[in-house]
């Protein structure tokens, strides 16, 4: 059962804090090194959790932001088009989509965008929630591709 009801969303930075909060709970998190001191980690999730956490900004992002963040946001869905919709694999483009996800609402609070549905979110939670067995060499930073989206 999904927990997106136990706490009071009141703002985007709510919704994106809670989601990643949750990925990181059921997916674990991948942490990127550069000689061997860590310049960035981020949750683990899959192709399919990348579309539900997608869906719950995507009206926002397409009401609300400038072109420039909109141009980034097509960036990130257009990465995420390329995968298979229903693919539990590890999505090639996580870092990438939770860097977009911050700014993104970060911005949505600062033109005061309405909420998402609760039930989006809580769709996005199901699917963080759903036990999948991801491969073990995804939560290693050796052997993984990274995808950073430049608008």
């Amino acid at each position: 059962m999904s927990d997106s009801h136990s706490f009071s969303i009141q703002s985007w930075s709510d919704v994106y804090q809670q989601l990643r909060a949750k990925a990181e709970r059921c997916r674990g998190t991948v942490t990127v090194t550069a000689n061997t001191a860590p310049i960035a980690t981020f949750p683990h999730t899959t192709s399919r959790d990348a579309f539900a956490i997608a869906l719950v900004f995507d009206t926002a992002v397409n009401d609300h932001l400038s072109r420039a963040l909109l141009a980034r946001w097509i960036g990130e869905s257009d990465l995420l088009a390329g995968e298979p919709e229903g693919s539990t694999e590890s999505y090639v483009g996580n870092r990438s989509l939770w860097e977009t996800v911050a700014v993104v609402a970060v911005e949505l609070d600062r033109v005061h965008a309405p909420l998402p549905a609760l039930s989006l979110i809580d769709h996005a939670m199901r699917e963080l929630e759903a036990t999948r067995s991801i491969p073990q060499q995804a939560h290693h930073t050796a052997g993984t591709m990274l995808v950073t989206v430049l608008a």
